[in-house]
């Protein structure tokens, strides 16, 4: 069952996210929200798999509920839409830049509500799977140098095929910066065989630029343990066509807690920024 939380206090457009929300799916459970800080206290003790929050309320601003949110256990990784109106561009940079997954513009469309909610809640289910198999792939690893290669090899191989389906680029990597797997949408985008990749430097594989600047990235989660949410790059893909991509960086941690490696997701948002591109030339 997936778990959708809903924040706005107004209660009218509560009502109408709380409906969208449900009608995603017959397996879904939806709380809501009018009071943000409710919704924290609440999330200290449950994890949510989707979070909807309007930006502007009047106890707390939607930059400063998703920055309070992202430091609680569990949450560094749960998907948020933050809900702002087209004219409140600086609304949505600074929630983006607080850590929030994606926006959607007011009055919501439903169709579009509906598309980016599954999406994010794949997202969700697909991340976990990576984390449960990442744990059990890291304690594998230490029984022997044999067994450590012969896990990392059948380990990648496996969270490949689980994730190889996904329409968003999805790899990870372990200390020294080393490809650990690469899904199928990655690796048909730059043009290179997922299962070669393992082993290889990130830089090799994607680039110099790539590569340094995701060096950068893995460092900075390695050194304080938290996530890197909404980096958005442009990179071409292996006929030179450009495409914009919002890039969130996890720390995956082994059994005893400690960082072990780093997930990388980067959903092509390409489409939306020449729509928001449209709107402001119009």
């Amino acid at each position: 069952m997936s778990h959708i939380v809903i924040i706005d206090d107004r209660v009218t457009n509560r009502n109408i996210l709380v409906k969208l929300a449900q009608s995603l799916d017959k397996n879904v459970d939806v709380r809501a929200f009018a009071d943000p800080r409710a919704a924290l206290e609440w999330f200290t003790d449950h994890t949510p798999d989707l979070v909807i929050t309007d930006y502007k309320m009047l106890s707390m601003d939607g930059d400063a509920f998703v920055r309070q949110f992202r430091r609680l256990p569990f949450c560094f990784d749960v998907p948020v839409i933050v809900v702002t109106v087209y004219e409140d561009r600086d609304f949505r940079y600074r929630a983006l830049e607080a850590g929030a997954t994606d926006f959607l513009l007011s009055p919501v469309d439903h169709h579009e509500f509906r598309a980016r909610a599954r999406n994010l809640l794949t997202l969700r289910r697909q991340q976990e799977i990576i984390r449960k198999r990442a744990l059990t792939l890291e304690q594998k690893l230490r029984t022997s140098d044999r067994l450590h290669k012969q896990a990392l090899h059948t380990g990648a191989e496996l969270l490949r095929l689980v994730v190889g389906a996904m329409p968003a680029m999805i790899s990870a990597a372990d200390e020294e910066g080393r490809c650990i797997f690469v899904n199928d949408y990655q690796a048909d985008f730059f043009g290179i065989d997922p299962a070669a990749a393992v082993g290889q430097a990130m830089g090799d594989l994607f680039g110099a630029d790539y590569g340094a600047r995701h060096a950068e990235y893995g460092r900075r989660v390695l050194a304080d343990g938290k996530p890197l949410a909404s980096i958005e790059e442009s990179l071409n893909d292996r006929n030179g066509r450009s495409a914009v991509f919002l890039t969130t960086k996890a720390p995956l941690r082994d059994f005893a807690g400690r960082v072990s490696s780093i997930v990388s997701v980067s959903l092509d948002i390409t489409e939306r920024r020449a729509r928001e591109r449209a709107l402001n030339e119009g």
